[in-house]
């Protein structure tokens, strides 16, 4: 991205350029107050100045004020004041537009991510999210930050050259051949900042997905004493951080010097000209270098945000990307569809096959049958046969290719999806707990609840005796992950917070799959203890629970071979009885 090209993102970015060229202005008239000052001091007379001199006493004059050395001290300070307290406001303003952007990002990422369509979601790297949101957001607010940065500090330049022009136009053009130099001295330093920032973007997201990805497996790696195999895989993408920020900083350190060392000699350049050429006024010349004083260091200052700006580009492109993709892929919820209020009659599938966008093989091919209101159906089959693409064709995460899935006789694709989903309550093996209380787990997607209704959900999911011996009952903080929580209580929490909703369908998942038998049965008795108060599909291998499904479906290769009671399907010896006596993921 060029300078100046996205100059206008950050909020209230006139605003805050105002308050920038106003300090500028103020501090320029303040430093050519000194012309008057030094003439009366010295009793200087000089043709070459005098225009200049000449002007100041009209204004002076115009205002109504004595020009005299008193005043002028107190004039000098009172101006020159008033631009820090314009700088100052600038700085304030600029770090509250910083800081807004950023939020607003982060806020507008994870929206957009939450309401991408579910195939998206699934396709990302966490690493690489975490890192677009923290780190890339981040460098995104920084880098508009000395867009903003460099045009004020331009202006002020271009400002403070002006008012050099009336002082001397010949030194002015020694200068700013002199500024050119510079600049042609630091570009390929400027060219290393944009690589450098590239390079920043690429080290930091395979430090945050390396990272996550072995903590999430400290247990693996602990329980097989690898932790040196772990450490040294995190240490390599540390030292490649490491790398990156360093060689941005020392970069950013060799311009500021260049810029900062290179004035000195201008300064020498200036004062023999002035004195042996051109024989300028004292006083002018002072002023004069005064002015130069105060534009080196904000050349040197616009040449370390142009080069932090494009350092930190690759974080603006890198954030606007995702926002870019999210927002391309949001999930159409259909919100002037059919509203769904509640589940009557059945749920049917009608011929219904689909496949990933990414393969041509159906996962579901020609799939018929119907699942009607408060039955308990289970579908099982081995991994692979299609039963949670089917769950989530349900749920309303994917779109049947070919065929007709109906909700009460209404195609899924009329409903309004919110409406649906609030109807359901769905518990995985993949179970989620908050690093927050017992309270607000459970009321996670309820908080308007009443506690009757938190007390009946919990009874029901035999986990009220769990909140009674954690020490501080609901309020107990879970820590994360739940680790206060056994498996088996995490799952029946999980089972709380599904029921807590009063669905009309629940979806359990595979929910006793990882479960010993104690923490399975009382699972189990939960669900016989809905039973038949709502519809319930089981994806499960266990005997207890397929043995009171009202109707199981078989799976296999996306078809479904084979469909009966428990006792119908072990009768008939098919493809159920082979999976009955095995374990089924």
């Amino acid at each position: 991205m060029r300078l100046f090209s996205t100059l206008g993102r950050l909020p209230g970015t006139r605003a805050t350029l105002a308050m920038s060229v106003f300090a500028g202005a103020a501090e320029g008239i303040g430093l050519t107050l000194f012309i008057p000052l030094l003439r009366l001091m010295s009793d200087e007379k000089s043709e070459a100045g005098d225009k200049f001199f000449e002007l100041i006493m009209a204004v002076f004059h115009f205002l109504h004020i004595p020009v005299t050395v008193v005043w002028l001290l107190i004039c000098i300070p009172i101006i020159i004041l008033s631009s820090q307290a314009l700088s100052y406001t600038h700085n304030v303003l600029l770090i509250k537009a910083q800081q807004g952007y950023a939020r607003k990002v982060r806020e507008t990422m994870v929206e957009n991510l939450f309401r991408s369509q579910w195939l998206y979601l699934t396709e990302q790297s966490h690493g690489d999210i975490f890192n677009r949101l923290i780190s890339e957001t981040h460098r995104a607010s920084h880098a508009l930050r000395f867009e903003i940065l460099s045009a004020g500090v331009l202006a002020q330049v271009l400002l403070f050259i002006g008012i050099s022009f009336f002082l001397s136009p010949n030194l002015l053009i020694i200068s700013i051949a002199f500024a050119v130099l510079v600049a042609i001295v630091v570009r390929p330093l400027h060219k290393r900042a944009k690589w450098l920032g590239e390079f920043s973007t690429e080290q930091n997201t395979k430090l945050l997905f390396h990272a996550i990805e072995l903590l999430k497996g400290a247990k693996l790696i602990k329980s097989n004493a690898v932790e040196s195999l772990a450490t040294k895989r995190i240490d390599k993408h540390v030292s490649g951080v490491y790398e990156a920020t360093v060689n941005t900083e020392v970069n950013h350190m060799r311009v500021y010097y260049i810029v900062q060392s290179l004035p000195v000699i201008l300064l020498a350049v200036v004062l023999g000209v002035a004195t042996e050429i051109y024989t300028i006024p004292v006083s002018s010349t002072l002023v004069f270098l005064i002015f130069m004083a105060r534009i080196a260091p904000r050349i040197a200052q616009f040449q370390q945000f142009s080069q932090g700006y494009t350092a930190y580009t690759a974080g603006l492109s890198s954030v606007d990307q995702l926002l870019n993709e999210s927002r391309g892929a949001r999930e159409d919820m259909n919100p002037t569809g059919v509203s769904l209020r509640q589940f009557e009659q059945k749920i049917e599938f009608e011929d219904v096959t689909f496949s990933y966008p990414t393969s041509t093989k159906p996962v579901l091919k020609d799939i018929s049958f119907s699942i009607r209101k408060n039955q308990i159906v289970a579908i099982v089959g081995r991994s692979g046969s299609g039963k949670s693409t089917l769950v989530d064709l349900l749920i309303g995460l994917h779109k049947p290719n070919s065929g007709r899935l109906s909700i009460d006789g209404i195609s899924i694709t009329d409903i309004n999806l919110a409406t649906w989903r609030q109807r359901i309550g769905y518990v995985s093996q993949d179970i989620v707990i908050f690093n927050d209380s017992v309270r607000n787990n459970i009321l996670f997607a309820n908080s308007t609840v009443d506690q009757m209704l938190i007390n009946e959900s919990m009874q029901l999911a035999h986990f009220s005796e769990v909140v009674e011996e954690l020490p501080e009952g609901m309020e107990t903080n879970l820590g994360e992950g739940g680790v206060r929580l056994s498996g088996g209580q995490k799952q029946r929490l999980s089972l709380a917070r599904a029921l807590v909703r009063q669905p009309d369908v629940l979806f359990l998942d595979e929910a006793t799959s990882a479960l010993d038998a104690e923490s399975a049965h009382l699972i189990q008795s939960a669900i016989e203890s809905i039973a038949h108060r709502m519809t319930i599909i089981i994806i499960s291998h266990r005997p207890s629970t397929l043995r009171r499904a009202d109707k199981i479906y078989v799976f296999k290769n996306g078809h479904i071979v084979e469909h009966g009671t428990y006792a119908e399907l072990i009768k008939s010896g098919g493809h159920f009885k082979s999976l009955e006596s095995m374990p089924i993921s």
